[in-house]
């Protein structure tokens, strides 16, 4: 991982820890738990019930620093996800769901556990606090950024040159599609970080493309969803010996589902954002963008990660008494709440995406391979192309450059 990434995940990990009312609801819970293994009558029971409850409330109020896959991969490996939201409370509660366990060795687990939890804040905090004297860098996000996540295991893209070329050019093939549909210039979206324990580009996006990709790779993941039934469904007729003839027809009919539905995103997106008044480059691109959502769909299949992430926008100052009474400033002050309010909605939503992305993705039966040949497919969506030759790629076709 890169280390400004790093640097930056320890510190949010650390400041959630920190929080104080994390803590105090924790230690209400020792403290009623311990007044009920004194005294056992129904006035303490209750009293430690509600501490509990408490605990859990306060866990999910407290808003999680992670918020992307990678995120929660590097946190698993500094030892940090038990500690962290959901994860907390699944810990405490399966203390809490052992039936055979009396009050005394509840309380006796409950607090082995708050001293794993200190000591891991011990340590992360004195890490936080290292990283932080050494100056080191830290990447993250300023107000109102949106940032787009490629995480790939490197058995896909393999370890040449070579073989990252063309990993970049299928995402620099997406962006420069969208770019050219909306109207904009053709122009290469800006790199914010590159690490290589998995392949990792995070690329910086505006808020046009975030929607876009957002849309769209959330309509890929659903559609693995919708598939999944006919998938077990296939599995199920393989057990029974059916016959070749009714495997195919299986193979062809989720393949078919899978390709129109490719294509309807790839339209849709298209719908969305189309500024470009060239119809015939529009369908050129509405194609090529539908190859490379086919790329992406490929590589979710296969175990890459794509993911999503917004900081929240700058908030809008208050104008002065004096200066509300300016029907202009009034006015202004009026419009730029507006555009933060849109912008808050919209990084919300990006946020929500990848938490949702990554609990879908959870459970969305990947070991479950998809029937497209993607290789044969990419071959025959060149042959059907006119041959473009451009700085790019010399086999498949590329947006154009025009202004």
């Amino acid at each position: 991982m890169n280390l400004g990434r790093f640097n930056y995940i320890v510190s949010e990990v650390a400041q959630y820890l920190r929080r104080p009312e994390l803590m105090a609801s924790l230690d209400a819970v020792v403290s009623s738990l311990q007044q009920y293994v004194a005294t056992p009558n129904n006035d303490a029971s209750n009293a430690f019930k509600g501490t509990v409850e408490n605990f859990r409330k306060t866990i999910d109020q407290i808003p999680s620093p992670i918020l992307s896959p990678s995120m929660l991969q590097a946190i698993d490996e500094i030892g940090a996800k038990a500690f962290i939201g959901s994860n907390l409370t699944s810990h405490f509660n399966s203390l809490l769901s052992t039936r055979s366990i009396t009050p005394a060795e509840l309380f006796a687990a409950i607090q082995d556990f708050i001293k794993q939890l200190k000591d891991y804040l011990t340590k992360i905090d004195s890490l936080d606090t290292l990283l932080r004297d050494l100056n080191l860098e830290r990447e993250s996000l300023d107000p109102g950024e949106f940032e787009f996540g490629v995480v790939l295991p490197r058995k896909l893209v393999g370890n040449t040159v070579e073989g990252l070329k063309s990993e970049l050019q299928h995402i620099n093939r997406l962006f420069l599609a969208i770019n050219e549909l909306r109207g904009a210039s053709s122009e290469s979206v800006e790199v914010r970080t590159i690490g290589s324990s998995w392949w990792q580009f995070f690329l910086s996006l505006d808020s046009v493309q975030i929607s876009a990709i957002v849309f769209a790779i959330e309509r890929i993941v659903n559609l693995f969803k919708t598939n999944l039934e006919i998938k077990k469904l296939r599995q199920e007729t393989s057990k029974y010996d059916m016959g070749e003839e009714l495997a195919a027809i299986f193979d062809k009919r989720i393949e078919d589902k899978l390709k129109e539905g490719l294509a309807g995103i790839a339209k849709e997106v298209r719908a969305q954002i189309q500024n470009n008044k060239d119809k015939d480059r529009c369908n050129e691109l509405e194609n090529w963008l539908r190859m490379e959502l086919l790329h992406i769909a490929k590589r979710i299949n296969q175990g890459g990660i794509y993911e999503v992430r917004a900081a929240l926008p700058p908030a809008v100052t208050d104008p002065s008494d004096a200066e509300k009474a300016d029907p202009t400033i009034a006015e202004a002050h009026t419009k730029a709440l507006r555009t933060f309010e849109k912008a808050k909605e919209l990084a919300d939503k990006v946020n929500q995406t990848s938490l949702m992305l990554t609990d879908r993705l959870s459970d969305v039966g990947l070991d479950q391979p998809l029937l497209i040949d993607y290789e044969k497919e990419a071959v025959e969506e060149e042959k059907r192309e006119p041959e473009k030759k451009d700085a790019i790629s010399d086999k498949s076709p590329t947006p154009s450059k025009k202004k």
